[in-house]
């Protein structure tokens, strides 16, 4: 493996680093960031590597999680979150702007809307993340965003809370002007760097008690944070207005606005993917452009059949690298925009490394045709602004794929690169019948007899090694269906065979996070592939035993409101632990609150209309 550091990667080309290097340099880049210390800007890091990994198999696993906290920057106690903390997602252009506002108001008029969404904007903090819970406890986003590490010491130190708030999702910050007349001349580098250490080290330095004493150390609630509302068409037309407005009158460091569709019944509607909200974005500033002509339009089929354009352009130096490529977005991108061989690109000067496409200044005379599918050569269809491949069972590419996906994300099978899986699909090899092949039957389909080995050792060793049920079922292939949001699925349907058989759009959509589109989408495609995953379920490949679906809260779901003889975070973690599904706020869905010491009066108010049995801690059964 490459040695991967701060140096190394100026000198790296994306284009060139096999997929294994590529996600190790963008998970170097994560911590990097994480920790404080960016290695690239954002726009570097989403637009040429970020680019790079979506442009050759845009159902990584990397792209579909949460990007983790490193394990390193803190070491107090778990604190299991009361609700997930979501990555977000973000928009450079208009255009992805415009869609994300198309998407919103689709939801809204499926809801039965006379009126169009309205949009509340705040400023994007470039702060540490972290959840503040009653009784002073705070603990950052962690590696998931499911559990965290227990920072309340910050507070102690001096982190001052804004607003008054009790609990609340929020992020960690020192007042930008502090940052830039004491703290950066002194070396410090971004306030994220300083506020890790902040909260990160175990005897705060000189610099951090002198920021605590300045009361310039905050924990600032999301909610907390000014939130004009504006139309959809009014943003369109004054972003730029509105985004310096927003980010000038902050306070804080900040690397753009989040802008939010209003109405919790669309919020839930819309759900929520494992990485991000899909109620939300993030608009950032784009970065310089540069010049460059377009030679030829390279057409690529992933697994799911979505066939993405990779645009091959004459070679554009940049120091220390020549680049001769370009993320080509998607089909309607190309199509809009008639990008094709002799197109004048204006494309992102990202440091050193490979470009993105962000905008045309001479359209081709002969814009490339998304007509069909480059693999099997089958007619395509039209998916939103994608080209897809209708063949599923019969398209090479995609079974590659699928096979691919499926060995990448179990985890406990190495060796199946993308030319293995290629040859195991063209020998129409199904995913059950490779977890039953031998050495022999691999070199049969002219595999080498030492790699046939090293495969059939892998098939031996996976056999052999449990595997969650989640990830598990991440590893299916079910559109939408990451390993956070498959735990969600099991802890309503039980186990794998009740997932697989009584899948139901409905009952899936009425999981936290999930939505009604999410709830049809998975159903129906478990629905048409049922004897396929239910063969794949029976291939041999063992699960890690839980006791979850069985344990003494199993099926209930609950809330707690109010102070504990124990911090309510481990009582929410207990509770997860035995069965339970563990939310925020009161709903129908709600099947006891747990009431403390001064609790809060909307949630048992609520629970009282809705006639929601509520319990003591004496009640608690663990």
């Amino acid at each position: 493996m490459l040695h991967i550091s701060k140096e190394s990667v100026r000198s790296l080309v994306p284009a060139f680093l096999d997929d294994e290097t590529l996600v190790a340099v963008l998970e170097a880049l994560n911590r990097a960031y994480r920790a404080g210390d960016p290695w690239v800007s954002d726009a570097e890091y989403d637009h040429v590597w970020r680019a790079e990994l979506e442009d050759r198999n845009p159902e990584h696993p990397f792209l579909h999680r949460v990007e983790p906290e490193p394990q390193e920057l803190f070491s107090g106690p778990l604190v299991h979150h009361s609700q997930r903390m979501l990555s977000t997602d973000k928009a450079y252009d208009s255009d992805k702007l415009s869609r994300f506002f198309a998407r919103c108001e689709k939801a809204s008029v499926q809801l039965g809307w006379a009126e169009k969404p309205m949009y509340q904007v705040q400023a994007k903090l470039d702060g540490l993340s972290g959840r503040l819970y009653p009784g002073r406890v705070l603990a950052t986003r962690g590696d998931d965003g499911r559990h965290g590490r227990n920072i309340s010491h910050a507070l102690e130190r001096g982190l001052t809370i804004i607003g008054g708030v009790e609990e609340g999702a929020g992020e960690i910050v020192v007042v930008e002007d502090y940052f830039q007349s004491v703290l950066a001349p002194k070396g410090y580098e971004h306030p994220r760097n300083f506020m890790v250490g902040f909260c990160g080290a175990d005897n705060p330095s000189a610099d951090h008690r002198e920021a605590a004493a300045a009361g310039v150390a905050h924990f600032v609630a999301y909610r907390t944070l000014p939130a004009p509302t504006f139309t959809a068409e009014w943003l369109l037309a004054e972003i730029d207005t509105i985004f310096a407005e927003i980010t000038g009158a902050c306070p804080y460091r900040t690397d753009g606005i989040v802008i939010s569709a209003m109405g919790t019944r669309l919020r839930d509607y819309m759900g929520a993917t494992d990485h991000h909200h899909r109620w939300q974005i993030a608009f950032k500033k784009n970065i310089e452009g540069v010049r460059a002509v377009a030679t030829s339009v390279v057409l690529q089929t992933g697994r799911t059949g979505v066939v993405t354009p990779v645009v091959h352009i004459e070679p554009v130096q940049l120091p220390g690298a020549t680049v001769r490529k370009a993320s080509g977005h998607n089909a309607a991108k190309l199509e809009e925009d008639g990008i094709g061989p002799g197109a004048v690109l204006r494309i992102v000067r990202s440091g050193e490394v490979i470009p993105t496409i962000v905008g045309v200044e001479e359209p081709s005379a002969h814009p490339v045709a998304f007509t069909h599918c480059p693999s099997c050569g089958t007619e395509l269809v039209t998916d939103g602004r994608f080209r897809r491949c209708p063949a599923t069972n019969t398209c090479p590419a995609q079974a590659s794929g699928g096979i691919h996906y499926f060995f990448q994300t179990l985890y406990t099978a190495k060796g199946f690169g993308k030319k293995i899986c290629a040859a195991l699909a063209a020998a129409e090899k199904s995913i059950p019948a490779i977890l039953q092949m031998q050495a022999e039957d691999f070199v049969a389909i002219g595999i080498s007899p030492g790699v046939a080995a090293n495969l059939a050792d892998a098939i031996a060793t996976a056999k052999q090694t449990p595997v969650p049920a989640a990830r598990f079922v991440a590893a299916l292939g079910i559109p939408h269906v990451g390993e956070a949001s498959a735990a969600k699925l099991l802890s309503v349907f039980g186990s794998i065979p009740a997932l697989i058989d009584e899948a139901e759009p409905n009952r899936i959509a009425s999981i936290p996070e999930f939505g009604e589109i999410t709830g049809s989408a998975i159903a129906e495609y478990i629905e048409e592939h049922r004897a396929e995953l239910q063969e794949m379920l029976a291939a041999g490949i063992p699960l890690a035993t839980t006791t979850q679906s069985t344990g003494p809260l199993a099926g209930e779901v609950l809330v707690f409101t109010g102070t504990f003889s124990r911090p309510r975070p481990e009582l929410e973690a207990l509770a997860r632990e035995a069965g339970a599904t563990v939310l925020s706020s009161v709903s129908r869905k709600t099947t006891r609150l747990f009431v403390g010491e001064k609790p809060g009066e909307t949630k048992v108010r609520k629970a009282e209309q809705l006639g929601i049995p509520q319990a003591t801690e004496a009640d608690f059964p663990l």
